[in-house]
């Protein structure tokens, strides 16, 4: 049936992303038509609100975001946060437990803010990172003792945190740390090549989906998600079509039922103006 679908939540690296971090043209022209045509383009993404600066302009027409792999609500329009999920406290000190035991670099959000430490910007490519360096240098905020901030902040309730990423040097480090961790009552989900994400427990991309579409009017059934990786899962299961791109793993496609071009090939513009169009 045409038109039964009335929003669409792309995930961001790996999906509304070309391998060199770009918004490819093609996928701007199709975000315009739908939202000419009435359609909502939602963000859900594991990055901050200060992550997304560089790409306003190309985005201008989407109003909302699902950030923080769901730990934050976002009208970017107004500028405003519309439902917010912190790590209670005494998870936020677990995880920092578990970040001893390994070789990591930690990465948090809060407020819609990125922190990490100062020396480890410098040495992202020992934890797989190279590829964000250009991102973490122009937006994240830099810490000398990171483990040591975190502590007072959040016993002394100055800081609240949405988010915690652990990057590890490899996969069986990462492993390591999800088999230590998996008992806690946390969301961890795989990311990118080495990470963790740590997130609330109950809280991701599909919970925040389906409070988003409740709070714009707009029935589950009539989403469409598309993404490329683990972290994007929970959103795929409960919309109304899951998309996987061409580049995904296949955990995603296994999961989607369609699967587009990749992201270096107007995966995204596909999916708006097949499914949602």
């Amino acid at each position: 049936m045409k038109n039964q679908y009335q929003l669409i939540a792309f995930d961001m690296d790996g999906t509304l992303l070309t391998t060199d971090k770009k918004i490819a043209p093609e996928t701007t022209r199709a975000m315009q038509e739908a939202v000419q045509a009435g359609k909502q383009i939602v963000l859900s993404t594991g990055r901050t609100d200060a992550e997304l600066a560089a790409y306003r302009s190309a985005l201008a027409d989407v109003r909302y975001g699902i950030l923080e792999s769901g730990g934050l609500l976002y009208d970017f329009h107004e500028r405003r946060i519309l439902s917010c999920k912190p790590i209670a406290p005494e998870y936020v000190q677990k995880i920092l437990e578990l970040s001893e035991q390994e070789d990591v670099m930690i990465q948090v959000m809060a407020g819609g803010k990125v922190y990490i430490q100062t020396k480890d910007l410098d040495n992202m490519a020992h934890y797989q990172l190279a590829y964000f360096y250009p991102l973490f240098s122009t937006t994240a905020l830099l810490i000398d003792d990171i483990r040591a901030w975190l502590r007072e902040g959040t016993q002394n309730g100055t800081l609240t945190v949405d988010k915690i990423n652990l990057y590890h040097t490899d996969t069986e480090a990462r492993k390591r740390t999800l088999d230590r961790g998996k008992d806690l009552p946390l969301e961890l989900v795989y990311s990118e090549i080495t990470s963790i994400e740590f997130s609330p427990k109950g809280v991701s991309k599909g919970t925040a989906l389906i409070e988003l579409a409740g709070l714009l009017g707009v029935p589950v059934e009539q989403t469409i998600a598309v993404g490329d990786a683990d972290n994007d899962l929970a959103m795929l299961k409960c919309c109304g079509l899951a998309v996987a791109m061409g580049n995904a793993n296949e955990n995603v496609k296994r999961t989607a039922a369609v699967v587009v071009a990749d992201n270096d090939h107007d995966g995204c513009a596909e999916a708006i103006r097949r499914y949602l169009l």
